[in-house]
């Protein structure tokens, strides 16, 4: 994608997404409850991931490509609770807990 639709991009913020993003600067400590579907979490929770823990608002890009900035540094603490189908030790040792490993770990 080139870097003026990436700009626009995260320029872009609609009104209805304002209310959360609020929400987030303003918190200390988030926790996330959710099932998981399919060794994820459901459409709804990757959606606002996506949409409100986007450029500007959970991190800042730099114009000249270097190290990605954390923009949330309000956050102290996050808290994952997910329920799985399967016994735990499946979830554990076979799925390698997607739950924890989508939100907690970072690349």
């Amino acid at each position: 994608m080139p870097k003026k639709d990436v700009a626009t991009l995260i320029l872009l913020r609609p009104r209805d997404l304002q209310i959360y993003i609020d929400a987030l600067r303003w918190a200390e400590a988030c926790v996330f409850c959710f099932p998981t579907w399919w060794s994820g979490m459901p459409a709804i929770l990757k959606g606002y991931f996506d949409r409100v823990w986007r450029p500007g608002v959970a991190y800042e890009l730099p114009a000249d490509g270097g190290v990605i900035k954390p923009a949330l540094l309000n956050i102290r603490r996050m808290g994952v609770v997910t329920t799985c189908g399967s016994p735990w030790w499946y979830t554990e040792l076979y799925m390698q807990n997607p739950g924890r490993k989508v939100l907690c770990h970072s690349p």
